[in-house]
């Protein structure tokens, strides 16, 4: 059970219709070997991100397949030299996303783009993910914060079905930007 209180937006979010969303989205993880290992996993549970509170329940966060995100993936994975940077392509086909890179829905629960980029402080994002997560969304698709024009995805991997996702290309980070 989800400890957080995802007020005022449970009520809203349940008010709202899902979207499916499928495509390639990318998936960038520094790494500490040559595989993400169930420890990596619960690592990532256990610090939180945007759209999940530490402790609660998992997120992935994938970025759209574009060639202006392959390019900032691979000039970000061509810095790191402590870790193994890993970029992988998933192919994903959901069919209930909360979708906040729609201004209409934005509207409906009362925030803006600037509310979704914080990175100092992500009260408001933490609290619509757990909203999404207790309505039973698959994840929350949203306007990149670094990128404009592109989005990301945050997916919950325990809303989903095995043929939900699948990895194909497995490793982008040792080509070139």
């Amino acid at each position: 059970m989800i400890e957080c209180v995802a007020h005022p937006y449970r009520d809203q979010v349940k008010d709202i219709s899902g979207r499916p969303v499928g495509g390639k989205w990318l998936s960038a993880h520094l790494l500490a070997g040559k595989s993400k290992g169930v420890n990596q996993l619960r690592s990532e549970r256990l610090r939180g991100g945007r759209f999940h509170p530490p402790r609660q329940f998992p997120a992935m966060y994938l970025a759209e397949d574009t060639q202006k995100c392959r390019s900032r993936a691979l000039a970000w994975a061509a810095t790191e030299s402590a870790r193994v940077p890993v970029i992988a392509v998933l192919e994903v086909r959901l069919g209930n996303v909360l979708d906040l890179s729609d201004p209409a829905v934005r509207r409906s629960l009362g925030i803006r783009c600037s509310d979704l980029a914080r990175s100092e402080d992500m009260s408001v994002t933490r609290a619509i993910g757990v909203a999404a997560y207790q309505n039973g969304f698959e994840g929350i698709l949203y306007p990149r914060p670094l990128g404009r024009g592109s989005r990301n995805l945050a997916i919950f991997p325990d809303h989903l079905d095995v043929a939900d996702l699948a990895v194909i290309e497995a490793d982008l980070s040792g080509l070139s930007p």
